[in-house]
């Protein structure tokens, strides 16, 4: 993972992606400009060959990523379980 979430966290944004590098950090950099304080933003790589985690972590986002393709509910459980501790 990137960075640390917020002090205090009142929400989780998870974001599953696989193969993403040309648009994650955009989608991130508008999801932190319409949340509110208190909310983190997990991206989630499915183990992708391109650069997407690096692109995220440029954005700001907490990185989560797997070592292979897995699948979005795979994905999504792996990000529900690191939001929660």
């Amino acid at each position: 993972m990137s960075s640390s979430p917020p002090a205090t966290v009142d929400a989780v944004v998870i974001v599953p992606t696989y193969n993403e590098r040309d648009s994650i950090e955009e989608v991130a950099r508008r999801l932190f400009a319409a949340a509110t304080e208190g909310v983190d933003l997990l991206v989630v790589d499915d183990g992708s060959p391109d650069d997407t985690s690096a692109a995220a972590e440029t954005a700001g986002a907490r990185v989560l990523r797997l070592p292979r393709n897995q699948g979005k509910g795979a994905a999504l459980a792996a990000g529900f379980r690191a939001s929660t501790g």
